[in-house]
């Protein structure tokens, strides 16, 4: 009888073990929920925030190129004030916009030709793949490999 009543502790005590196990792999993927929908409430919010930032940032810069034409009529018609011809006066203010324009291309390609991209990166990725592709030599292969591939640059 006492066996049995050992057999009974251990399966009750083996039971209470994996109870606990699964209740604590419900309460982890409960919490892991709860979190999730924080997260996507949070994240809802600031996106509508974003949102409404762009959109000011769009209707800005809509008003500011609006005040660059009217800045580029003004200029034309102070230099037709002047005495300029009219079609000389906005022919002057076209060409400096084409100059600017230039100019930031010009300076646009001399910043693209200095990116080198990522380095550091690449240079762990071919150092990770180069350590995957050779054996570490724990099964005792990869030494035999190196030896009889070293032999054979040897005579050559």
């Amino acid at each position: 009888m006492p066996d049995n009543q050992a057999a009974s502790d251990t399966g009750a005590a083996e039971q209470s073990l994996g109870d606990l196990v699964a209740l604590a792999s419900k309460d982890v993927s409960t919490l892991v929920r709860a979190e999730i929908a924080l997260a996507k409430t949070e994240i809802a919010a600031d996106a509508k925030r974003a949102g409404l930032g762009a959109g000011l940032f769009v209707g800005a810069g809509l008003i500011g190129h609006l005040v660059i034409i009217l800045l580029s009529i003004t200029l034309a018609l102070g230099l037709h004030a002047a005495g300029l011809w009219d079609w000389l006066s906005f022919l002057i203010v076209s060409v400096l916009y084409i100059l600017l324009a230039a100019l930031m291309v010009f300076i646009g390609i001399r910043r693209l030709k200095k990116l080198t991209g990522p380095k550091r990166t690449m240079e762990t990725l071919k150092a990770d793949f180069g350590m995957l592709r050779h054996d570490d030599g724990a099964d005792g292969e990869g030494d035999a490999e190196k030896a009889a591939s070293g032999a054979g640059k040897a005579a050559d």
